[in-house]
């Protein structure tokens, strides 16, 4: 069984892979049916089928959640969601939606952990993004195995901090170079940048306090 979340799930997906699927979908995205009427009470659901037999199913949530399937069928089952005030109540929910909860825990879960401290710079270059995700994917896939390791539960800060401070300390060792401005006799202000990545705050003795 294969599960994707809404950036990959459309309608031709499901009825070409060979494999049973299910997805969250975008309602606007080609060929996805579309539903006349409109949910207003939490726990409502519709389903449609497309022309070629993939399910669509809409469920009310605290937000209206779509889904395509191509191996369930327009049936409910029952699921405990927590209220406002923090009680349970029972609501029925399309069997499509509650087995997509139930297998893509882990793939949430590493999304939302990986987006905690979010190490992303405003730029226009792509490669950039992808650079940053997939290094805090590596540092939370590496805070996992240290948990497991030391068999006790490390807040992630605990273990980014130190990580990054050991990085930054690596980084100045190989950065010790010199600086040339210009061509011919060495300038009185070339000098050796010795801090190169180390951005941490120092102290300064003339450091006036300001009232």
């Amino acid at each position: 069984m294969l599960a994707f979340d809404r950036f990959f799930t459309s309608v031709h997906l499901m009825e070409t892979l060979k494999f049973p699927a299910v997805g969250t979908c975008i309602k606007t995205r080609k060929d996805v049916p579309n539903f006349a009427t409109k949910l207003s009470k939490r726990g409502e659901a519709e389903f449609l089928v497309t022309k070629n037999g993939t399910l669509c199913a809409r469920w009310l949530d605290s937000k209206e959640v779509m889904m395509l399937s191509n191996c369930h069928e327009a049936k409910y089952t029952k699921v405990n969601r927590t209220m406002k005030d923090g009680s349970k109540e029972e609501f029925e929910c399309p069997v499509a939606i509650e087995f997509y909860n139930k297998i893509m825990g882990g793939v949430d879960l590493a999304d939302q952990m990986a987006n905690v401290y979010e190490l992303d710079r405003k730029s226009c270059k792509w490669w950039k993004k992808v650079f940053f995700r997939l290094l805090m994917s590596a540092v939370v896939n590496s805070w996992i195995a240290y948990c497991e390791l030391k068999h006790r539960k490390t807040p992630l800060l605990d273990f980014i901090v130190p990580l990054a401070e050991a990085l930054m300390a690596s980084g100045k060792l190989n950065a010790q170079y010199q600086r040339h401005r210009g061509t011919g006799r060495p300038s009185k202000t070339s000098r050796s940048l010795l801090n190169v990545c180390d951005h941490l705050p120092v102290t300064n003795k003339n450091t006036t306090a300001v009232p």
